[in-house]
């Protein structure tokens, strides 16, 4: 064991002879504290001996280990890195082997939490893993993520639920869990004995983290046969996981980041971010954080309000209204090459003084229509139906 000098901020190791020049890292200027348990390797033939450990083929593709000390660098002194090639050439794997790489030379590295665009992406890393665990004989926990619905029994068991959009499936799940329409999930109450887990879903997690890293659908089984929710029992597995794998959503989005990770006891600045195909990260960002409401889905809901006897029907009725006439307003000043930020308070005024009603009760107006529309989604959900609106 070689005495070392760690950054408790950014992870970087320094040797005795870089703290005698300055107790503080050049990088971040955080006070350096002392550790122990690993070598820094300087030599290109070590870092060579550390990456062919972990990596579970014969031989290497073209430029491939040269890809691999890239990231393992990256990941030893908490950099941002790029790292393009082609399809086929092994980014995944080399990412994985230079993780745990450099994770053996410097185990305060942190967590790895790879975020991917598609589901083959994320298919590719269970798999190098699986490779990792088999034929390198790496010990770790890894915690992966499929999609709410396809993790879902109730699916398997209700085909009507895989014919509704996502977004409604997921207002569906929230209902159940929530006892919002009276049902409940069993799956989920199986899994939780009140905010704990339930002695079953603590036996389950026991077996997942002796056999893994097993693939989703190994996971989706185990879970099933025992009457568990497999999504709960893998966010549940998040806290003892090494490494996280899921979608961008993950990091994106504060509710999802804030219900796996924020959960889990995981600061984001403490682990190691992996995007995969990143080329497409700003696009998909773009997309998921915008939210629209076109003047067509509200002429939709007081169809489907009408249909279903909703009350303040004449809500929906006025923000169409406000809407074209605000549309129109903004036409006049700025035309349709510039975008205009209409404030919530001009908004809400324009509605209450068409309804000739308080803000405040449009707001509460707002509420009461967004509840019984839950509820309308839930009708139709569970026929099969997607809401219209």
């Amino acid at each position: 064991m070689e005495l070392i000098y760690i950054c408790r901020r950014c992870r970087t190791a320094y040797s005795p002879e870089d703290y005698l020049k300055s107790h503080f890292c050049p990088n971040c200027g955080t006070l350096l504290i002392r550790g122990y348990g690993y070598k820094i390797p300087n030599e290109e033939h070590q870092i060579e001996g550390l990456i062919k450990e972990f990596f579970p083929y014969p031989n290497f593709r073209p430029s491939q280990i040269e890809a691999i000390k890239f990231a393992y660098h990256i990941f030893s002194n908490a950099k941002i890195g790029l790292l393009s090639s082609p399809c086929g050439t092994g980014k995944s794997i080399s990412a994985l082997t230079a993780y745990f790489a450099a994770k053996k030379q410097n185990p305060n590295i942190g967590r790895l939490l790879i975020l991917t665009r598609t589901k083959n992406q994320l298919d590719i890393y269970s798999r190098e893993l699986k490779n990792i665990k088999e034929k390198c004989g790496a010990d770790f926990t890894v915690s992966i993520f499929k999609s709410k619905r396809e993790m879902c029994p109730k699916v398997t068991e209700n085909a009507k639920l895989k014919e509704v959009s996502y977004r409604d499936f997921l207002q569906y799940c929230k209902g159940l869990k929530e006892g919002v329409f009276g049902a409940s999930c069993e799956y989920f109450e199986r899994t939780y004995n009140g905010r704990d887990l339930s002695w079953t879903a603590k036996k389950v997690i026991t077996q997942i983290r002796r056999l893994g890293p097993l693939l989703p659908d190994e996971t989706y089984n185990i879970c099933y046969d025992e009457g568990l929710c497999p999504y709960e029992v893998t966010k549940a597995l998040t806290r003892h996981a090494d490494i996280i794998i899921g979608n961008y959503n993950y990091v994106l989005v504060d509710a999802i980041r804030g219900s796996i990770l924020g959960k889990a006891g995981i600061r984001l600045r403490e682990v190691n971010c992996v995007f995969d195909e990143a080329h497409s990260l700003p696009y998909y960002a773009a997309d998921l954080l915008s939210n629209e409401l076109s003047t067509r889905s509200v002429r939709r809901a007081y169809k489907e309000a009408e249909k279903f006897n909703v009350e303040n029907i004449d809500f929906l009725q006025a923000l169409y209204e406000v809407m074209i006439n605000l549309g129109k307003k903004t036409y006049r000043m700025y035309g349709l090459d510039t975008e205009h930020v209409i404030e919530t308070t001009e908004l809400l005024e324009a509605i209450a003084h068409k309804l000739n009603i308080s803000q405040k009760d449009v707001v509460k107006i707002a509420e009461e229509l967004a509840y019984a529309g839950e509820v309308i989604r839930q009708k139709r959900v569970e026929d099969g139906r997607p809401p219209v609106s």
